[in-house]
């Protein structure tokens, strides 16, 4: 009797394990890419200090990123006055038309005052990436930002 009972454990609980077969299929990624702000840093600082944004990004075709330095594929705009910043991205891939994933940090240089009245203003920056293939990432918004005379 002691012996079935463990019999009948045992095959439950082999029963119940879950093995991914080797080829099955991961989920796909968009050719479209995705990002995901990780964080930005500082979220106070005096105006003509850095702010630092964390963007995770993903992309099903491995398309992110040209050699080309007048080639700027990274918007963020600055929403109080819809200022646009441009940044170039590097080819981000080992092998073209392979999915990636990664982290990028971009830096904002000198951010200021748009009214150089005021001690203290509250902004909030829009985030996009583009690929190779004019494909535009969904926007992103950073948390608010407040930025001190």
């Amino acid at each position: 009797m002691r012996y079935s009972v463990v019999i009948v454990f045992l095959f439950l609980l082999a029963s119940s394990c879950n093995k991914q077969e080797e080829n099955e299929a991961f989920a796909p990624v968009s050719p479209i890419p995705q990002i995901e702000l990780l964080k930005v840093e500082p979220l106070e600082l005096s105006q003509f200090e850095d702010l630092v944004f964390h963007i995770r990004y993903s992309d099903g075709n491995g398309d992110i990123g040209t050699a080309d330095p007048d080639d700027h594929s990274l918007e963020i705009t600055d929403k109080r006055a819809n200022v646009l910043h441009t940044y170039h991205v590097p080819p981000q891939y080992v092998v073209k038309n392979v999915a990636i994933t990664g982290v990028m940090q971009i830096s904002l240089e000198n951010v200021v005052l748009i009214d150089q009245d005021n001690d203290q203003e509250q902004a909030v920056f829009s985030i996009r990436l583009r690929d190779n293939k004019s494909n535009w990432s969904q926007r992103v918004n950073s948390p608010t930002i407040t930025i001190n005379k």
